[in-house]
C-alpha cells in the first residue's frame, strides 16, 4: 500500500509543507464534480495551512482550504475544503477567463481535446497566442455546469493535476478508461466480493430527474408560431434488467437554440429553400440528447479493497460481479478514502 502524504500549497502555488503525520484524513475524488476534504492535526505541527491556500494529495487530488478549526483541549486542528473545481461551480456574471490566471482553466483542454464545436452558444473562445486564448461566457451561469454539458456527449470528465515543475493548477478532460473484462485493457478491474476486491455491494434506483418526455421548441415561423418536436424516451434497460419507471409522463420542454440559417439554401432561381424535414430531425436530435441527461440513475455503492482502489482511477469503466447487481460494467463516479491510525479504506460509487 502506498504512504499517503499531503503537500500543503500557499496562496502561491508553492509547496509550504509535507505533510504524512495526520491524525484522521478523508478525501473524496469525483468525474465531474468537486470532491471534499478535511484533515485531523496535531496543534504541535510547525506548519499549520490557513484558509485560501491548497491541499494536494498525490498528482491529482486538489482542494482549496475552505475552513481551519482548532481545538485547544485536544490539541488537533481540523482543516476542510472542496476540489479546486468548486471555483467553477459558483454563479458568475459574463466574464473573459485569460489563462494568465494562476491555473490553466478545463475549457483551454476542452478546446484543444474536442474543438470549438463542443461549446455550446453561451461560450465563445477566442483564439490567439497563448497569452491572448480566452473563454467568454455570454450568459449568467454555472461554468461548471456548463464544461459538463459539453463533455456529457464525449463521456469524458475533468481532472486538476499540480504541475510541480511550473508550480501551477492544471486542468484537463480526461476520457475514461476501459478495463472490463473482454475490453483487451492489459490491467482488467474485476470487482467482485468473492474475490475479496469488493465488499458491502449494494444498489438503488433514482428516478428524481428522471424524464420520459420531451418537447423542443426551434425557431420562430414566419405566421408567430413556432417549429416543435415532441421525443419520448421509452423503455429503459440496464444490463439484462428492464427499470420500473411507471406510467407517469414526465415532460421537460427546452429551447433547442438552433436556428434555421443552416438549414436554407438558394435554388438556381435565387429562392431560398428551407429544408423543414432536416430541421426537424435536429430538433428530434436535440430531444434524444435532453433526454439522454434526464435517465433513470441506478448507482451501484461498494467498499473497495486497497490493493484494488490503487489501480482504479475516477471515471474508470469496471466489471462487476455481485449477487446485488446484474450488472457487469460500472463506472467509478467517485471514490472516498479514509485514513486513520495507519489504516486505510477505500469506497467507491459507481454508476451504470
Amino acid at each position: 500500500m502506498k504512504e499517503t502524504v499531503i503537500r500543503f500549497l500557499g496562496k502561491d502555488l508553492k509547496i509550504k509543507s509535507v505533510c504524512d503525520d495526520f491524525v484522521r484524513l478523508e478525501y473524496s475524488e469525483e468525474f465531474r464534480a468537486p470532491g471534499e476534504f478535511s484533515c485531523t492535526l496535531s496543534l504541535d505541527r510547525a506548519y499549520i495551512p490557513a484558509i485560501g491556500e491548497y491541499a494536494l494529495i498525490g498528482e491529482s487530488a486538489l482542494y482549496v482550504i475552505e475552513g481551519v478549526g482548532r481545538d485547544t483541549g485536544a490539541g488537533t486542528a481540523r482543516i476542510s475544503g472542496r476540489g479546486i473545481l468548486s471555483f467553477f461551480s459558483r454563479r458568475i456574471l459574463p466574464v473573459t477567463v485569460k489563462n494568465s490566471c494562476p491555473f490553466d482553466s478545463a475549457v483551454y483542454g476542452l478546446a484543444m481535446a474536442y474543438g470549438l464545436s463542443a461549446f455550446p452558444k453561451s461560450l465563445t473562445v477566442k483564439q490567439g497566442s497563448a497569452g491572448e486564448s480566452a473563454v467568454i461566457v455570454h450568459e449568467p451561469g454555472n461554468l461548471l455546469s456548463v464544461m459538463t454539458d459539453a463533455v456529457r456527449p464525449f463521456s469524458a470528465g475533468f481532472r486538476t493535476e499540480y504541475d510541480f515543475s511550473a508550480e501551477k493548477f492544471v486542468f484537463s478532460v480526461r476520457t475514461f478508461r476501459d478495463r472490463t473484462l473482454g475490453s483487451g485493457a492489459d490491467e482488467c478491474v474485476f470487482l467482485s466480493e468473492g474475490f475479496d476486491t469488493a465488499a458491502a455491494v449494494a444498489m438503488t434506483t433514482d428516478l428524481t430527474d428522471y424524464r420520459n418526455y420531451v418537447t423542443v421548441r426551434g425557431a420562430q415561423k414566419e405566421d408567430g408560431s413556432y417549429y416543435t418536436v415532441t421525443v419520448s424516451a421509452g423503455a429503459y434497460s440496464f444490463g439484462d434488467s428492464f427499470v420500473d419507471v411507471g406510467q407517469a409522463r414526465r415532460e421537460i420542454y427546452v429551447k433547442s437554440g438552433i436556428g434555421v440559417g443552416i438549414y436554407t439554401s438558394v435554388n438556381e432561381s435565387g429562392a431560398k429553400v428551407f429544408d423543414e424535414a432536416g430541421y426537424l430531425a435536429a430538433l428530434r436530435t436535440r430531444g434524444r440528447q435532453e433526454l439522454a441527461a434526464h435517465r433513470p440513475k441506478r448507482e451501484i455503492s461498494a467498499q473497495i479493497m486497497q490493493s484494488a482502489a490503487e489501480g482504479i482511477e475516477v471515471g474508470d469503466i469496471c466489471t462487476l460481479f455481485s449477487p446485488a447487481s446484474d450488472i457487469s460494467a460500472v463506472r467509478v463516479m467517485g471514490k472516498m478514502h479514509v485514513t486513520e491510525n495507519g489504516q486505510s479504506v477505500c469506497s467507491a460509487r459507481l454508476s451504470i
